[in-house]
């Protein structure tokens, strides 16, 4: 048995938890949004899916709402767009707990990472002048 595996390992989630957010922001594109049925209740709910993972993120109204200032209330405008999403600590049914929230402020566009360098050829004979 790995020692390493953890309760989430035991039941995988499609949907993010806190668990899945780092101690950086998560800066995903947004791909689709779909309304679900969730839970023993069936109720609606939006869910956030992206480009980069494959988990979708239940979109409570408090994210829906920062994401509507960021980009606007039409919820086509939000496809393609780079949110951060943070843990942060959040109130819920009377209690504190981590919770997953999204930056009221745009995201900064990633630069992508260097290239790699091709090495140069090492002339034996090359002489600087001075």
């Amino acid at each position: 048995m790995d020692n390493n595996l953890t309760i989430n390992d035991l039941y995988p989630s499609r949907f993010l938890k806190v668990e899945d957010i780092g101690d950086d922001d998560l800066i995903l594109t947004i791909d689709s949004i779909e309304i679900m049925q969730l839970g023993d209740s069936n109720e609606e709910k939006p869910v956030l899916y992206f480009r980069e993972i494959k988990k979708g993120l239940v979109l409570n109204v408090t994210n829906g709402k920062t994401i509507a200032k960021n980009f606007g209330d039409k919820v086509a405008g939000w496809i393609d767009k780079r949110i951060s999403l943070y843990k942060t600590e959040v109130e819920f049914a009377g209690r504190t707990q981590l919770g997953i929230r999204i930056r009221l402020r745009p995201t900064k566009k990633l630069a992508p990472p260097p290239l790699p360098q091709e090495p140069e050829e090492f002339d034996e004979n090359f002489e600087p002048e001075f």
